[in-house]
């Protein structure tokens, strides 16, 4: 390859990584500002001045980094309590010891939203940095809380240079890495959707694609020595080759946990490992990309019209191969559910972040039009907020029965696959009892909503409605405001139905629709129950068993049988006379290591009594370890009955 070439592939990929850069700027500037200068900035100065100071031995520097090139005193002025002093931008530590810093994610694509966090990818030389290593780590860490009190989300993933050409990779299933379920594939993700911040670009770029790891060593090698200058331009992270079938095994059963919390995102890359793991030799999206931006010459080969730089987006292009194959595959379920996806990820990010919404949303459109990937119902999903919650609900269903049927076809090819498992015995089950955690039903169990997203199953107002008949009451609750004879027929905005108005709170709680925000309102009832006692429970089951978040889940807790931790006591909800306490309708709604929730119920005193001894003895749940509490509703008789039951 002539000098000529590799400056031409060169200026491409900069020409690329700047446009992916002003994408994220049009999204948001001040966060891009923060991103692409702030951070690096930290990471380059160990300053007591600055955020994340780790004392005079902390290594730090990035390579070829020049902050008054990259930061203004305005900016300096806007993200920093103080302005710092000249003295504090400049790195203690020569030669630097972050030889390249890349994001790696959604940021600078169709896909990013206001709520997107930021993964760094930072590479390092873990054994010349020896004994410092701790320093550096620790000043990552100070930097990420930092980050958190503002309101930025980030997270840096410390990677060896060496290790990263080799494709070894620590596991840590706690870590977004997600372990040894992705080793290959996270390196993938990396090319194809990484943006350069500040040092060496990916020697990568530069190489063919489709050269097996033995070629492309020995062709780096070459390239490296007949251009000597190269090496202070480009660090060699190695290649991919092929990934073994039981990775993308792994790497699935990750992306069906991360759809438990983000299902738009995780719909198309599952379908994009589905397609890898069926393919006999499929070739990886990294290097489509590769050929869009630094090879154009080999786009033939992959039957891809060259495109304008700015028009290369990772997400998108990745979406509009994945509507091809199901096309050519008559698949429109599919087809058109990777559509629905791809445009409501999109519009999280515009219906959530208001500067130039409008023009924003009018761009995404006309993009998303030019690749023919826009939904055909997208003019109603646009008023997604707005939908009825059974409609809502059915989009859900539609998700997870894509994510079930997905897990059918893995689980018929899992058989067939040869060689040692690349996912870990531990991550294997930790990743697996989370979704058993969301998915199985047993006795008692307040069953998970398929929700698409927390922010949109959130309710502005519930109506709680109680009707009764021969004798026995049912309760359910619906979305917005209704009267009695509303409520008789709004099947649409109905939420949930159930036998106890423990259970319908419990359920509303859990998952997340009733969050402190909403309004609570109660239609005209002989019940006894008043709005008052209702807001109470809510409010109790709020404080003390909070809606489930399977993302704070431990490893070790995972790894180990499932355990009661949180427990709430209900005291006579429906205030039926108790007489001498014999009868003394009650429940306990508690929540296990696993992130499950159940609902108990006990007809008297004496059988209350017992299981709340059992939390005590079993479980080491009491009041005096704070993880038991209490909410009796006012009636007669409260104090006697909260005295007789140490409450």
């Amino acid at each position: 390859m002539s000098a000529a070439a590799v400056k031409t592939r060169i200026s491409r990929y900069l020409r690329y990584n700047i446009a992916r850069i002003r994408q994220a700027e049009r999204f948001d500037r001040r966060r891009a500002d923060f991103l692409f200068r702030i951070v690096p900035l930290l990471l380059h100065c160990n300053h007591p001045e600055l955020p994340g100071y780790q004392g005079d031995g902390c290594p730090a520097g990035i390579h070829r980094f020049a902050p008054d090139r990259m930061v203004t005193p305005a900016l300096l002025k806007e993200w920093l309590d103080a302005p710092p002093s000249p003295a504090a931008l400049h790195a203690p530590d020569r030669p630097p010891v972050i030889q390249s810093l890349k994001t790696i994610g959604s940021v600078g694509t169709i896909a990013q939203s206001a709520k997107s966090d930021c993964d760094y990818w930072v590479s390092i030389d873990r054994a010349a940095l020896g004994g410092r290593l701790p320093a550096l780590e620790a000043k990552c860490r100070a930097i990420e809380e930092w980050a958190e009190g503002l309101g930025v989300e980030i997270h840096f993933f410390l990677m060896d240079i060496a290790e990263t050409r080799a494709n070894r990779f620590a596991s840590d299933t706690e870590g977004e890495s997600a372990g040894s379920a992705l080793k290959l594939l996270l390196k993938d993700e990396l090319f194809r959707t990484h943006i350069l911040v500040a040092g060496k670009m990916p020697l990568w770029w530069l190489l063919p694609p489709d050269l097996d790891p033995a070629a492309y060593a020995r062709e780096a090698a070459r390239l490296l020595a007949a251009l000597p200058g190269l090496a202070d331009n480009c660090i060699d992270l190695g290649t991919i080759g092929d990934i073994p079938q039981d990775e993308i095994f792994g790497a699935c059963l990750w992306q069906f946990n991360k759809a438990l919390a983000s299902p738009f995102k995780s719909v198309i890359k599952l379908a994009y490992l589905e397609l890898l793991l069926r393919a006999s030799r499929l070739p990886l999206f990294s290097d489509r990309i590769k050929c869009l931006v630094t090879f154009p010459d080999r786009l033939a080969t992959i039957e891809q019209a060259p495109l304008p730089l700015e028009e290369i987006d990772p997400y998108l292009l990745l979406a509009a191969d994945i509507v091809r194959h199901y096309q050519q595959q008559d698949d429109r379920d599919r087809e058109e559910l990777v559509r629905t996806c791809l445009f409501l990820k999109t519009r999280e990010g515009v219906c959530t972040h208001c500067r130039q919404a409008a023009a924003q949303s009018k761009a995404l459109l006309e993009r998303m039009a030019r690749w023919h990937l826009l939904p055909d119902d997208h003019e109603h999903l646009l008023e997604l907020a707005g939908w009825p919650f059974a409609e809502l609900a059915r989009l859900g269903d539609r998700i997870h029965a894509f994510l079930s049927d997905t897990y059918k076809h893995l689980s018929d090819l899992l058989p067939s696959m040869t060689g040692s498992s690349a996912i870990s015995d531990r991550d294997f089950v930790v990743l697996g009892r989370k979704l058993l955690a969301f998915y199985r039903h047993l006795p008692n169990k307040i069953p998970f909503l398929r929700a698409i997203s927390r922010e949109l199953t959130a309710q502005q107002a519930v109506t709680v409605h109680i009707d009764g008949h021969a004798g026995a009451w049912s309760f359910a609750a619906f979305q917005g405001e209704l009267n009695s004879q509303e409520a008789a027929t709004a099947r649409e905005r109905l939420l949930h139905r159930a036998d106890t108005l423990v259970d319908l709170l419990a359920w509303l709680v859990t998952n997340g629709l009733l969050t402190v925000e909403s309004r609570l309102l109660l239609t005209r009832t002989a019940h006894p129950v008043a709005l008052s006692d209702i807001e109470g429970l809510a409010a109790a089951l709020r404080a003390h068993l909070p809606a489930a978040d399977f993302t704070t889940l431990s490893s070790e807790d995972l790894i180990n049988e499932a355990r009661i931790t949180h427990a709430l006591v209900v005291v006579n909800m429906d205030k039926l006379p108790t007489g001498n306490g014999q009868n003394l309708p009650s429940a306990i709604v508690s929540r296990n290591s696993h992130g499950e929730y159940f609902v108990h119920h006990y007809p008297t005193l004496a059988d209350l009594k017992q299981a709340v001894s059992e939390l005590l003895t079993r479980y080491y749940v009491s009041r005096w370890n704070g993880n038991l509490h209490y909410y009796i509703p006012p009636q007669p008789g409260r104090a006697a009955l909260a005295a007789r039951l140490g409450a």
